[in-house]
């Protein structure tokens, strides 16, 4: 019996060999096959872009400006002066564009001590010719004298994207902000000095 034992064995391993040996025949043509090829790209070593091409390259490329939306919104900044608590104040902010725009939305966010008087935080204008100018406004009044930001954001789809333009405002006028700045950091230098 051990005869045929052996007989047995020796026929189901057969194929298994046979089958092992194919694979790693296939694999050696393989590896043989892609060697021949790597030496005629040699040559092509893909990074071999140097630092300063790829400098150069990306200078061309680089955008270096701010891209502008078609929107655009303003707030009059001129017609308002120093704020102080308790005034009441009118604040308009002006929005074009410069092609045919529709569903535009305008928002205002005030800071904690504003109160609206008088306007809508938000308006929308279903349509807004190239060219055309609207006005929102609203009447506030101030709680602080305290510099106060305030932002207008106006938005609207163009293609897939929603594009947005935005002005900001300070109840404190900027000559005294900067001058105040300037004051800071003179007080710092002489701090640091001591």
């Amino acid at each position: 019996m051990s005869k045929k034992r052996k007989s047995i064995e020796s026929k189901n391993t057969t194929p298994i060999l046979i089958f092992v040996s194919v694979v790693a025949f296939g694999i050696v043509v393989a590896l043989a096959q892609f060697t021949s090829h790597l030496e005629e790209f040699s040559d092509r070593n893909p990074a071999s872009i140097q630092k300063q091409q790829f400098k150069k390259l990306h200078e061309k490329l680089s955008v270096h400006q701010k891209i502008k939306p078609p929107i655009s919104i303003s707030i009059e900044k001129e017609l308002i002066g120093k704020i102080y608590a308790g005034d009441e104040f009118e604040i308009t902010a002006k929005i074009s564009t410069s092609v045919d725009t529709h569903d535009v939305k305008v928002v205002w966010n005030l800071p904690e001590y504003l109160e609206v008087l008088s306007g809508e935080l938000m308006h929308t204008f279903s349509q807004l010719e190239s060219g055309e100018v609207k006005t929102v406004r609203l009447t506030l009044k101030s709680y602080s004298e305290d510099n106060q930001q305030i932002h207008v954001t106006a938005s609207a789809p163009y293609g897939k994207q929603i594009l947005s333009a935005v002005d900001q405002f300070n109840t404190t006028a900027e000559e005294e902000i900067n001058e105040a700045k300037a004051n800071l950091v003179k007080r710092n230098l002489e701090y640091i000095g001591k």
